[in-house]
């Protein structure tokens, strides 16, 4: 089998050697050297191992021989799949994971990938799709710099239009250099040459500070519709503080109200039991049921399963159900002989 060679240029055991950057790769923070000269990204034993076991990469065994750059063989245990952030931004790289003295190599596959920019003097590595602070100019600034102190800048229709790329509104003071923030919404490299016109400024006529405290107004926590009908209909009698005070109350004591049949509770407190007295136990056999009455019955069944109103038993009373109707037209499951039998 052919085995391809693969060069890295990493020689040092130390980062003074070059440049080194933040990173933390499957939440573990740690610094990477910045090769150019090395064509693959590495991590080392030691940081592979220090991974949690649930989050580390399985590796896939290479049959490239890795060279370092002192023409000495790496030893690889194999290569995976790695999540290293690197700032807010985070990268699936894939990287081998060599017996390396450091913790880690940022090669130039990372970089060509992720169209990497290296400025050394100013020690900032910048990657696609990052944010970058840039310097531009704005339209007749030398003209509102006497007459604006505090502005607000938009975009210009035409620039978003031509460059495909979108400007943040940003509330700024009227200086010498005024931070603004572009977007780049397309996959391709846009490039803004200088003296372009990316915004507009407009005066500003007040800013006010907000504060916790800005009302001494009282803001009534929202309540279901049902409890909220109790406060407007007892708000004609009461002062907005006094409102404020139900309200809260209600609030605070909202799961002791029945909004509905779903809403009813149950206490384990007491045990309830009926008290039958010596008369015998009824099996009432059961009877045909109307076949429009059938769906309802099962209806009132499963929800009162539901809500664990009731529950299955065996025993030796036993008595048909029967549906009445309410006043309010619904349906109420009743049962007549085990109840005409029962006393206080």
């Amino acid at each position: 089998m052919e085995r391809r060679k693969i060069y890295v240029g990493a020689n040092a055991s130390n980062m003074e050697a070059g440049a080194s950057i933040d990173v933390a790769v499957h939440n573990q923070p740690t610094k990477f050297l910045i090769d150019t000269g090395a064509t693959v990204t590495l991590v080392s034993h030691a940081l592979f191992y220090r991974i949690q076991k649930n989050e580390r990469p399985e590796l896939e065994p290479i049959t490239q021989v890795i060279i370092s750059a002192n023409g000495t063989d790496l030893s690889i245990a194999g290569k995976g799949m790695f999540c290293i952030e690197i700032g807010q931004d985070k990268f699936i790289v894939e990287a081998l994971a060599a017996d390396i003295s450091i913790d880690g190599i940022l090669g130039l596959d990372f970089m060509k990938k992720n169209n990497c920019k290296i400025d050394l003097q100013q020690e900032i590595l910048q990657c696609k799709r990052t944010e970058a602070f840039s310097r531009g100019r704005i339209n007749d600034y030398d003209t509102l710099t006497s007459k604006l102190q505090i502005g607000i800048i938009e975009p210009c229709e035409k620039f978003v239009k031509r460059d495909n790329a979108l400007l943040a509104k940003t509330l700024v003071e009227a200086r010498e250099h005024v931070p603004i923030r572009l977007l780049n919404v397309s996959n391709n490299v846009t490039t803004i040459r200088a003296g372009t016109i990316v915004g507009e400024i407009s005066p500003v006529e007040d800013v006010i500070t907000m504060t916790g405290n800005t009302s001494k107004e009282h803001k009534h926590p929202k309540l279901d519709n049902e409890l909220q009908k109790l406060v407007n209909e007892a708000s004609s009698h009461l002062t907005e503080k006094q409102i404020h005070q139900v309200t809260n109350c209600l609030q605070q004591y909202k799961s002791l109200f029945a909004l509905s049949d779903n809403d009813l509770g149950c206490t384990s407190i007491v045990r309830h039991r009926i008290n039958t007295g010596t008369n015998y136990p009824v099996k009432q056999p059961p009877r045909r049921t109307p076949v429009a009455m059938r769906d309802e019955i099962d209806k009132h069944i499963d929800n009162m399963l539901e809500r664990g109103v009731i529950e299955p038993s065996e025993g030796p009373w036993s008595s048909g159900i029967v549906l009445v109707k309410r006043r309010t037209g619904r349906l109420a499951s009743v049962s007549i002989i085990v109840n005409s039998m029962t006393f206080r």
